[in-house]
């Protein structure tokens, strides 16, 4: 009595797959022309751009096209032998991979579906993916399946997301702005009177009248609104420039004994100045005012009794591309050359929705803030063609 040996070699990934499909090989030419079908298949698949795979009802996998395996990180099937669909899944995804599994072999027609799939070496990338099932005699078998990489859809998707997002906040700005600027326009205009009207009174009043005093307290609040006025006319972009070359970094040592005082001792400042920058065209007392209002906002942010602000300057040169891929808060940055000022402290930052408000005018987080600093550093940046 003999017996035939068990094989115990891997079943061939071809045959498998027939076997799901149901195929039984015909004789004569008629076979030789169903091998050559399937061959044919097989080759096709082989050439497409997008992973085909094959697996049995388990999941596991019985047939993956060579763009299929590159793109997991793998160069044979016999590296995914044991392996199943869900195990090339993200664990995010798992779980709603598994149900759509179910639903399909179910007979359940679905749409396509996106995961997030995971490479041989842990790294992840989105994909699409489509299934239908395998079917011999009436009764579901396994699955199909073709996966399209969709990084470079994704990508530009979050990228359209996000200039239209830039869009809408430089649209909201600008509206800001038109409105900030015709109030702060003709709110100056009734100051000037105000304030001229209160220096002739000042004038007609005899010393130690006691209306000076009255006159006196009128003038100087009206100063302070015509302060006020004259930072929302910076956010509106409408504030005299006077041009001429600047020195950023003279003008920033000029400045730093002003710095230092609006610190209130309650930060040291660090100058990183870089050396060789190029000269500015540009007004020096609305820099300094850019200066000033990002120190104290700097100053502002950090809690406890001490702290660092740090102010750095260097050259930045930026192409087409590389403009194009800073992110600005409104507007875009034309290519160039740029000198870069940077202003940062040692605080716990911004959440995002801070973030996304804080250059509107009269938007501010601390109590008694009017919220028109870092608008009138944007508007003064937006009219030196520059970006924030």
């Amino acid at each position: 009595m003999t017996s035939t040996p068990r094989r115990t070699t891997a079943p061939d990934p071809a045959n498998e797959s027939a076997a799901l499909e149901g195929r039984e090989e015909p004789a004569g030419a008629l076979g030789r022309e169903a091998r050559g079908g399937v061959q044919r298949c097989r080759e096709l698949a082989e050439l497409l751009p997008v992973a085909i795979t094959e697996a049995d009802r388990a999941g596991r996998f019985v047939f993956v096209n060579r763009y299929g395996l590159e793109a997991l990180g793998f160069t044979s099937l016999a590296e995914l032998h044991g392996k199943t669909m869900t195990d090339v899944i993200a664990p995010g995804d798992r779980e709603r991979a598994r149900t759509n599994w179910g639903r399909r072999l179910a007979g359940e027609a679905l749409a396509a579906a996106e995961y997030q799939l995971i490479r041989r070496d842990g790294t992840v990338f989105p994909a699409e993916v489509r299934s239908a099932v395998i079917e011999r005699d009436g009764a579901v078998v396994g699955m199909r399946s073709v996966a399209v990489d969709i990084s470079d859809r994704v990508r530009l998707e979050r990228q359209r997301r996000r200039l239209q997002t830039r869009m809408l906040e430089a649209q909201k700005l600008e509206s800001l702005g038109v409105l900030a600027g015709g109030i702060a326009h003709d709110f100056n205009n009734l100051l000037t009177v105000l304030i001229g009207n209160a220096e002739l009174a000042l004038l007609e009043l005899p010393d130690g009248s006691a209306g000076r005093s009255y006159v006196a307290d009128i003038q100087q609040a009206a100063q302070r609104a015509a302060e006020l006025t004259r930072q929302m006319l910076a956010y509106a972009g409408k504030a005299p420039i006077t041009q001429r070359e600047v020195a950023i970094n003279r003008l920033i040592r000029k400045m730093n004994a002003l710095l230092e005082l609006s610190t209130e001792h309650r930060a040291r400042i660090e100058l990183h100045l870089a050396p060789g920058l190029p000269r500015l065209r540009a007004d020096p007392h609305q820099l300094g005012q850019v200066l000033l209002n990002l120190v104290t906002n700097a100053v502002e942010a950090i809690e406890g009794v001490s702290g660092t602000v740090q102010i750095e300057t260097k050259e930045a040169i930026f192409d087409a591309d590389g403009a194009g891929a800073v992110d600005v808060v409104d507007g875009t940055l034309a290519a160039g050359r740029y000198v870069t000022l940077a202003v940062a402290d040692d605080g716990r930052g911004m959440d995002e929705d801070t973030r996304r408000r804080i250059f509107e005018p009269f938007f501010s987080t601390k109590f008694t803030g009017r919220g028109l600093g870092l608008a009138a550093v944007l508007g003064i940046v937006r009219a030196h063609h520059g970006a924030v």
